[in-house]
């Protein structure tokens, strides 16, 4: 039987029971897990009286979906290399996150959108991917150095993130809109391994001062740059 995280939004955990016959979940403290193997669990729940730093435990290999979504609390993040997702909306609107480090695997769409109190964000040479609009709207984040270990940049992945001002991406391919409208970025370094550029990838960083396209990259989409002024 599947239980969505948010099914337990606004519950105190501490009343929260399961059978002692149902394997697939338990509840330790103000975390919610769902078993996947008799060593690996997923993260499913996190209390929303929950505060502080997360510091995700080395037996947790994924984070489920919405599983922290709109914590009033949370401080700080560390995903250790060991985890292989981390869910869609995660970390959706947790406005007082101020510092991340993922070690490892899929960040998913929309996991730290609206963010706009993250202002440090370390990423692991074990992350794989960043999804879709998974940094959105982060208003206070300064900087992001994006490791070769990354495939992939979804589309509108830093969308918005109006105080980025240094990003480095160290391979893979940069999707649409992934840094639209970041006017304050001025310090872009493409290292060899980047493939492509999506359309709109830069629209309207218009303190971009330079950037050098290596030769790996083989298409640049459509107004990649359209707007960048001081380029």
């Amino acid at each position: 039987m599947y239980r969505s995280p948010t099914a337990f939004n606004g519950v105190d955990f501490s009343v929260i029971k399961f059978s002692s016959t149902n394997e697939r979940y338990h509840v330790d403290g103000k975390f919610i897990y769902r078993h996947i193997t008799d060593t690996e669990y997923e993260l499913l729940s996190v209390s929303q009286n929950f505060g502080g730093k997360l510091v995700v435990p080395d037996f947790v290999i994924g984070l489920a979906a919405d599983s922290v979504r709109a914590n009033a609390n949370i401080t700080g993040l560390v995903v250790g290399r060991n985890v292989s997702y981390v869910g869609s909306s995660a970390f959706y609107g947790c406005k007082r996150l101020s510092d991340v480090s993922v070690g490892g695997g899929d960040i998913g769409g929309s996991v730290f959108y609206g963010c706009d109190g993250l202002s440090s964000v370390v990423l692991g040479e074990g992350v794989t991917s960043v999804g879709g609009h998974a940094f959105c709207n982060c208003t206070n984040l300064l900087s992001v150095a994006i490791p070769d270990s990354v495939t992939n940049i979804g589309s509108s992945a830093f969308y918005g993130c109006k105080r980025l001002s240094e990003v480095s991406v160290g391979g893979g391919d940069i999707g649409r809109s992934a840094f639209y409208g970041c006017d304050g970025l001025s310090n872009v370094v493409l290292e060899e391994g980047v493939t492509s550029i999506g359309a709109d990838a830069f629209y309207n960083c218009t303190n971009l001062l330079s950037v050098a396209i290596p030769c790996s990259v083989t298409s640049i989409g459509s107004s990649a740059f359209y707007g960048c002024k001081r380029l």
